[in-house]
């Protein structure tokens, strides 16, 4: 396989500034780019240093944006368990609420919630850490 320079996960949106807000002001990812071309109009972000985005985009063309089902997540680690707690919090603090996720896999790993369109985040311990015995349980 050839090496590759960094990976996007493009999801369309049709609320574009709620999206913004979520993902830029609430998670504090950073806006890596923007553009407006050919009726699309999107928001490059990702967390600092890594190769991996979430592109969100608006069109005036008729997007389906519903989650297709429970089991599409994004998957954020963290190094403790404290890190997890805080986000919830600040999460909480922004009105919403953990979901219990569909596989139970999660439960113990952290915390899943629904982003304003209902498509599902979990933040969760890192693999290793929970080996060593670091739960949510």
């Amino acid at each position: 396989m050839n090496a590759w320079s960094y990976m996007r996960i493009a999801r369309p949106t049709n609320n574009l500034e709620k999206m913004r807000n979520f993902y830029v002001e609430v998670l504090d990812l950073e806006k890596i780019g923007e553009f407006n071309h050919n009726g699309y109009h999107g928001l490059l972000i990702g967390l600092p240093d890594q190769k991996v985005h979430l592109e969100l985009l608006e069109s005036e063309h008729d997007l389906e944006t519903r989650a297709p089902s429970e089991d599409h997540l994004l998957v954020f680690y963290f190094e403790t368990k404290e890190e997890i707690v805080q986000i919830k919090e600040e999460l909480m603090a922004h009105g919403y609420k953990p979901v219990e996720p569909l596989n139970p896999y999660w439960s113990d790993k952290g915390y899943t919630f629904e982003d304003p369109e209902g498509w599902r985040i979990v933040f969760c311990i890192d693999i290793q850490r929970y080996k060593e015995g670091v739960t949510f349980n």
